[in-house]
């Protein structure tokens, strides 16, 4: 089969899905320009391996924080007729990450949080979405959780918030689901994301049972 190697510049939509551009300065912290690849091109026959090179130097003068890249190794199939076999065709890929060293201070915070809680076909849920922005220069990988409280601060559940990715000067959409059976009343929803920041990162919003 033939193969070629290759960089591409990825990020994630607001609700996680990877992004891919084949253009340049689509990707504010790409590390694509600095990088190598070797070979970029070859063929492999049956049964051989072969050991790719991918190497790079960081400009002088680049701010500490993280930068990102993925390399793609793609087999192409050949060009007309084949009598028997297997085409082969597709790509497999890896991302890198570069930290340049340096005062790296995590800082973010949760912008927005919204709570229900609905009952459908007869299954009690508590269902949410906190949407998170990461204002630093290093990716973030915050973990938490959500209390939910009477209103006389008794602490009633507690729901885990699903770790996720998010990439420097991007915001992230957590959605949460939970099987969860409270009787009638108001109460309190406190979102709490601990991401590597002096303080947790926290919001809280009332919603009510009937």
């Amino acid at each position: 089969i033939r193969v070629k190697t290759y960089f591409l510049d990825w990020d994630f939509d607001p609700t996680g899905n990877v992004q891919f551009y084949s253009e340049q300065d689509r990707v504010q912290r790409s590390a694509t320009a600095w990088l190598q690849i070797e070979p970029r091109e070859f063929l492999l026959p049956a049964k051989v391996k072969k050991h790719i090179k991918v190497w790079g130097r960081v400009p002088v003068g680049t701010e500490p924080g993280d930068y990102w890249s993925m390399f793609f190794v793609e087999f192409i199939p050949f060009s007309g007729l084949q009598a028997s076999g297997v085409k082969m065709s597709g790509r497999v890929g890896g991302s890198l990450t570069i930290t340049v060293p340096g005062i790296i201070v995590p800082t973010g915070r949760i912008s927005s949080f919204t709570i229900t809680y609905k009952t459908e076909d007869g299954t009690p849920e508590l269902s949410g979405k906190i949407t998170f922005d990461n204002k630093g220069k290093g990716i973030l990988e915050p973990t938490g959780r959500l209390e939910i409280k009477d209103f006389q601060n008794k602490l009633i559940a507690t729901v885990t918030i699903p770790p996720v990715k998010i990439l420097p000067g991007a915001k992230r959409e957590i959605e949460l689901r939970q099987a969860l059976t409270l009787e009638q009343g108001k109460y309190i929803a406190i979102a709490l994301l601990d991401y590597g920041g002096e303080k947790l990162a926290g919001y809280q919003r009332i919603f009510e049972v009937k």
